[in-house]
C-alpha cells in the first residue's frame, strides 16, 4: 500500500513523468503502480499524474474503470470492452450473438465496428445478444475472448486525429468457441455495458485532470488553478464511490465535468508559461474529453427525468 493519501501525493510527489515510448511498456507501468494504489479511482489518479502524455493517462483511466467493471481481469494486460456495432450500442442494434448448438456447444458470430485498443489487446471483452429475458426483451451477455481465439479476426482502423498512440479496431467473430467460464455472470449490458459509460468517464477524466495538475505543477501555474483542480479530482473520487447507475451519481457527474470544462476554460492561458510541444500536443489531445458529448446529455437528461419520477418504493 503507498504511504501516503492519493490527494497528498498528487501535491507533494515530485511532477514527473514516467517515460514509456509504446503502449505496451506502459501498460507494465500502469501494472507496477498498482501494487501502491490498488483501489480503482486511486490508480488511475496516480497513473495519470506519472503520465507523460494524455494518451497515457487516458489509458491508464480506460483500464482502472474496465477492473472495477470487471475486478477479475488478469494483471498487467489489456483489456478491451467490445460493443459498438455498425448500428450504434445500444441492446436492438447489438446484433453479434452467441449461440448454442445441439451439444450445448456455445460459439459466437458478428463483428464490432469500433474497439478500443483492439489490435494491442490481450484480452476482449465482447458484448452479444443471447436469446431472449423472462419479459421477452434481448438477453446480452459479455464474454471474455483471447484475441488470437479461433475465428476472430483483428482489422486495424486509422489513427484518431488525437490520441493516435491508442489503436482502435475492428473485430469479426466466425463461430468462436466459448467455453461456459467464459462467460461473466449477470445482465451483459445492465451489469457491464450501461454503467460502463459512466465508470469510464469518472476514471478517464480523473487520470487525465491528475495528469493535467502534474503539468500545472510542473511549469509553476498559479496555486489557486492548482488548488481548483485538485478540488475537482477529491469529487470525481467521491462519486467513483457512488453507484455507477444511479440518476443522483448522474447529475453530480455531470455538474463536476461542467466544473471541469469551466476550469479548462478559465486557465487556457497558463498553457503559455509551457513548452510549446506540450502546448501542441494538449491542443490536439484535449479533444478527448469531448468525445461522446452527445451520449453525455441523453444520460443527465434521463437522470433528471427518472428523479422527477418520485422517491424510490420502500
Amino acid at each position: 500500500m503507498s504511504r501516503q493519501p492519493w490527494h497528498d501525493f498528487l501535491l507533494r510527489a515530485a511532477p514527473q513523468p514516467i517515460a514509456a515510448g509504446t503502449l505496451p511498456e506502459w501498460v507494465a507501468r500502469i501494472h507496477e503502480l498498482r501494487a501502491d494504489w490498488p483501489d480503482t479511482i486511486e490508480h488511475a489518479l496516480a497513473a495519470g499524474f506519472r503520465a507523460d502524455r494524455v494518451a497515457w493517462a487516458f489509458l491508464a483511466g480506460y483500464l482502472a474503470a474496465l477492473r472495477r467493471l470487471v475486478p477479475g481481469l488478469p494483471d498487467g494486460r489489456l483489456a478491451a470492452l467490445c460493443v459498438t456495432e455498425k448500428n450504434g450500442n445500444r441492446p436492438r442494434d447489438i446484433e453479434t450473438r452467441l449461440e448454442t448448438d445441439g451439444t450445448g456447444a456455445m460459439r459466437l458470430y458478428g463483428a464490432k465496428q469500433f474497439v478500443t485498443g483492439g489490435t494491442a489487446a490481450d484480452l476482449l471483452l465482447v458484448a452479444a445478444g443471447s436469446g431472449t429475458d423472462e419479459s421477452g426483451r434481448r438477453r446480452i451477455r459479455l464474454v471474455q475472448l483471447a484475441p488470437d481465439s479461433p475465428g476472430v479476426v483483428i482489422e486495424a482502423l486509422p489513427e484518431l486525429p488525437f490520441v493516435p498512440e491508442i489503436p482502435h479496431a475492428r473485430l469479426h467473430f466466425d463461430a468462436t468457441p466459448v467455453a461456459p467460464g467464459q462467460v461473466l455472470p449477470g445482465d451483459g449490458y445492465g451489469d457491464y455495458v450501461r454503467p460502463f459509460r459512466t465508470i469510464e468517464d469518472v476514471h478517464v477524466t480523473a487520470a487525465v485532470g491528475a495528469w493535467l495538475l502534474r503539468v500545472a505543477r510542473a511549469h509553476d501555474w498559479p496555486s489557486p488553478a492548482i488548488a481548483e483542480l485538485h478540488a475537482l479530482l477529491l469529487t470525481l473520487r467521491t462519486i467513483a464511490a457512488e453507484d455507477a447507475s444511479a440518476p443522483a451519481t448522474h447529475v453530480a457527474l455531470a455538474g463536476a465535468l461542467d466544473l471541469f470544462n469551466g476550469w479548462l476554460s478559465r486557465h487556457a492561458r497558463q498553457w503559455e508559461r509551457t513548452p510549446a510541444d506540450l502546448r501542441d500536443a494538449w491542443q490536439r489531445d484535449g479533444q478527448l474529453l469531448q468525445v461522446a458529448a452527445s451520449a453525455r446529455g441523453a444520460r443527465i437528461e434521463a437522470a433528471w427525468t427518472r428523479l422527477a419520477a418520485g422517491p424510490l418504493p420502500d
